[in-house]
Formats: structure tokens, sequence, C-alpha cells
């Protein structure tokens, strides 16, 4: 497999696996790559605005990128509702 090829296929894979975006991105996104293979489970690992920073290698307040408590509390309302 050449390098090339590696990396696309990485790419698609984090695409496939790592959801972002508004509630509703996220929930089409869950509906097209996660319900389709019959998983029932994801795992929910969520970033704030400072970890967001350090990957960066910024040090800033990254306004489009909720807290935690907001982001559960965004799941917990907007997402959960369309998929139970």
């Amino acid at each position: 497999m050449t390098s090339s090829a590696r990396s696309s296929s990485r790419r698609d894979l984090v695409e496939k696996l790592s959801f972002s975006g508004t509630p509703e991105d996220v929930v089409e996104q869950i509906r097209t790559n996660v319900v389709p293979t019959g998983m029932n489970h994801v795992i929910l690992s969520l970033c704030d605005p400072t970890l967001v920073g350090h990957w960066l290698g910024r040090k800033s307040d990254y306004d489009g990128v909720p807290h935690m408590k907001d982001q559960l509390q965004l799941i917990h309302d907007r997402v959960m509702p369309h998929l139970g």
C-alpha cells in the first residue's frame, strides 16, 4: 500500500469515527456512519477550549468551542432525543 493510500485510509477512518459540528451535524454523522453498522453504542470524548488550544499550540479562548458542561447539555438536549 502506498503512503498516499494509507494516509487516505486514515483520513476516511477518522471522518467515520469522529463527530463534530452542530448537534444536528452530529446526529446526521451518527445516522450515516454508525447506525448502518448495527452498533448501538458510541464512546463519548469531549474537548474543551483549553484542550483545543493545547493541541493547536496556541493559548486563546476558542469562542466556537463550548465548555464541557455545555457540550454535555447540547448532547442531552439536541442529539440523544433523535437517537433513542
